[in-house]
């Protein structure tokens, strides 16, 4: 009988040591997928610490996400991602890591996960898949941002104080879906996007102000998004250069505000790669402001000397454009107007003609 015991005992143990062994095998000794993110310019999105969630897809392919790509939850420890659940490869298996952040459960396909403009959120993408497998279980992800950020340095010569900066049109997107390996969005919803601040404003400009995220569009000549300022009680309005705004790219728009009114000039427009460091904001050019009285039905603007001078044209009956040598206008209706030029880095003018002109008004130029 005693013996019969010292056996029973020792089967019994042996059969606890191989159910030990087999849950070892399944989640201890299959090495955990895990992966580090570095991203560009965190001066832009401070680098993703501990505690931070984002959408990681398993695919077979690096360049293309397949149709089969499995979405997972990451969750960023200390500075370490990991899977939750933990993701385990088998002997010999290979699959390809793409990232989004943030965390959206519901986007299960990476090539259409939702972004909006309202939630102003610098959206990070990975790009290509990186390799991972049972053999080289851990990575390193490179995040770049999908959005366009678009910053407006304000340089008023009347003062005031910026309380709201609107942007939109029938081209402007709102809404799309952005896809993992390229950071490429698709728009679905056009419309506008309003930014509330409070910042005093003055002649040596707001530097970086206001600035806010947008999906990336081109906007074509002939079309137009309509950017709106209200400073005070009074709403001024320019209209935004034609030419492509692309994602992981900063555009600082240097406009000026004037009596006559508020000005954004394609010259005036600085971009800078989220792949570099940061710029320089350009130091202001001397402004003056021209007005001419008369009652010509045509006319030619002034010649103006200077180092590259640059400016705006206001016609006095609403229209307005980039100053150019030489430029003629003719009034739809006749009589009276009032021309307003702004003028930057100008120390002269020259009227070729007089004809029509009552008066000019030199006394702020």
């Amino acid at each position: 009988m005693k013996k019969y015991s010292i056996y029973l005992f020792a089967a019994a143990t042996a059969l606890l040591s191989a159910a030990c062994s087999s849950g070892s095998d399944s989640a201890g000794a299959d090495p955990e997928v895990t992966f580090t993110t570095e991203v560009t310019r965190t001066d832009v999105q401070t680098a993703l610490g501990s505690g931070a969630q984002m959408n990681v897809y398993l695919s077979q392919t690096g360049t293309v996400v397949s149709k089969t790509a499995v979405l997972h939850q990451g969750l960023c420890t200390g500075s370490t991602w990991k899977g939750v659940p933990p993701i385990y490869l088998k002997p010999k298996e290979e699959q390809f890591l793409f990232a989004i952040w943030p965390y959206a459960q519901e986007a299960t396909d990476a090539t259409k996960y939702p972004v909006t403009a309202a939630a102003q959120t610098d959206y990070l993408y990975s790009g290509a898949g990186v390799s991972v497998s049972y053999e080289k279980p851990t990575a390193v992800l490179k995040m770049r941002h999908a959005m366009a950020i678009f910053a407006f340095d304000v340089r008023s010569y009347v003062g005031g104080r910026l309380s709201r900066i609107e942007i939109g049109g029938e081209e402007f997107p709102t809404a799309g879906e952005l896809r993992v390996t390229s950071g490429k969005i698709t728009v679905r919803e056009t419309g506008s996007y309003a930014h509330t601040c409070d910042l005093a404003l003055s002649e040596q400009g707001s530097g970086d102000g206001v600035t806010f995220f947008v999906i990336p569009f081109e906007l074509k000549p002939a079309k137009e998004v309509e950017v709106k300022m209200q400073v005070g009680d009074k709403e001024y309005t320019c209209q935004l250069p034609a030419r492509e705004y692309m994602g992981n790219t900063k555009y600082v728009f240097h406009t000026n505000l004037t009596e006559a009114g508020l000005s954004l000039l394609p010259e005036q427009i600085e971009e800078i790669s989220l792949d570099e460091a940061a710029g320089v904001q350009p130091a202001a050019a001397h402004y003056g402001l021209l007005r001419i009285k008369h009652n010509a039905e045509s006319i030619v603007v002034p010649e103006v000397a200077g180092t590259e001078p640059w400016g705006m044209i206001y016609w006095g009956d609403g229209k307005s454009e980039p100053y150019a040598s030489g430029k003629s206008y003719t009034y739809t209706t006749p009589g009276a107007q009032l021309l307003s030029i702004d003028l930057w880095g100008a120390d002269g003018v020259t009227f070729s003609s007089l004809k029509g002109i009552e008066e000019i008004d030199f006394s702020k130029f």
